[in-house]
């Protein structure tokens, strides 16, 4: 596809909250309306992106631009009310897909108590289930953005696989 992303660094906490009130604790966001992607806070020279909860660990500063520019990508495609709709297994795994942040993680991660409370472990969790429905019902991830699927059938099926 020729469509182009605009990437903006907001200029601190507030300004990233008030430019994105639908992820403002995300180290980076896609701006549903406008599809333009903010960073919350980013280090060029440490490679690290940053929240304002985050000012110290920070995640790879590529792999947060590449799933906030995948999101883009499927909000280009399935456009922004089908978007904004989506399950966020869907679009955050299938960007967590792309990115691959979570690659060699070990998946027993997303069974431990609280797990989704962790920004990096919900993204495992995501990529597992979009690649756990990808593969077993054998769609490609166009599909899966349009299929009807139940959010809780979907994840008692990625439980039953990563967590007994």
């Amino acid at each position: 596809s020729d469509h182009k992303f605009s990437v903006y660094l907001a200029g601190g906490p507030f300004q990233y909250k008030l430019l994105t009130p639908f992820c403002p604790s995300d180290y980076a966001c896609l701006q549903p309306l406008t599809g333009k992607v903010f960073v919350a806070a980013a280090d060029f020279d440490k490679k690290k992106a940053f929240t304002a909860d985050d000012t110290e660990k920070g995640r790879p500063l590529d792999a947060v631009l590449i799933r906030a520019l995948a999101k883009g990508q499927i909000k280009y495609k399935v456009r922004a009310l089908t978007y904004f709709f989506l399950a966020p297994w869907r679009r955050d795994g299938y960007a967590e897909h792309v990115a691959m942040e979570t690659d060699g993680w070990d998946t027993v991660e997303i069974c431990k108590e609280k797990a989704t409370d962790n920004p990096i472990i919900r993204d495992l969790k995501y990529r597992l289930t979009a690649e756990l429905v990808t593969s077993e019902d054998r769609l490609n991830y166009g599909v899966l953005m349009t299929e009807n699927y139940s959010t809780e059938s979907v994840e008692k099926r990625v439980m039953k696989r990563y967590c007994q």
